[in-house]
């Protein structure tokens, strides 16, 4: 009786270090990808701050688009300027409409 206990016991350890080994396998494989992506990000982040000191990058950039493609510059800055505008009435409505909804509001 005593043995055939100690025998589950064992058989079940056994099965739950094989388990824990798989979940661990995973945990690191998911730790791989968002170390990845938070690279990605920090690269991100350090270019805009980049971009913030300095400003002529960003005009030396769409000097250099206007001239090589105007037509293109010119349908790529009527997109962005809708994307923008959408941007600015989505925030405006979710910092009026957030805070009414208990919500956390941002900036």
């Amino acid at each position: 009786m005593i043995r055939e206990r100690l025998l589950e016991i064992r058989e079940r350890r056994a099965a739950l270090s094989l388990r824990a080994a798989e979940e661990r396998a995973r945990v690191g494989a998911l730790l791989q990808r968002s170390e990845q992506v938070e690279r990605w990000v920090g690269l991100g982040m350090d270019l805009g701050r980049a971009i913030r000191r300095r400003p002529w990058w960003i005009a030396i950039a769409v000097a250099t688009l206007a001239a090589l493609r105007p037509r293109r510059v010119l349908r790529w800055a009527a997109s962005g300027w809708s994307l923008w505008q959408i941007y600015g009435r989505a925030r405006r409505w979710w910092l009026r409409l957030a805070p009414a909804a208990g919500l956390a509001a941002g900036r």
